[in-house]
């Protein structure tokens, strides 16, 4: 688990299954979001895409683990 206090600067919140974080970097995640232009809805489905195809690469497929995203934008 990575936690740290808020600053200022933050933009974004990511909350996800461990699912998620065994398959993508905390950067991979991040431009998950960037790619979603704003739209978290948007950036749960690219996580989840994104981490899907990571698990189907992996030799023990089609095993998957969890992968459950929120994504909280922070104005």
């Amino acid at each position: 688990m990575f936690a740290r206090p808020l600053k200022t600067k933050d933009r974004f919140i990511v909350v996800a299954s461990d699912g998620v974080w065994q398959v993508l970097s905390n950067d991979e995640v991040a431009a998950c979001v960037g790619q979603a232009g704003g739209d978290p809805a948007a950036a749960c489905d690219i996580i989840y895409d994104s981490a899907a195809k990571r698990w189907a690469g992996k030799e023990d497929a089609p095993y998957r683990d969890d992968i459950t995203s929120l994504v909280l934008l922070l104005q």
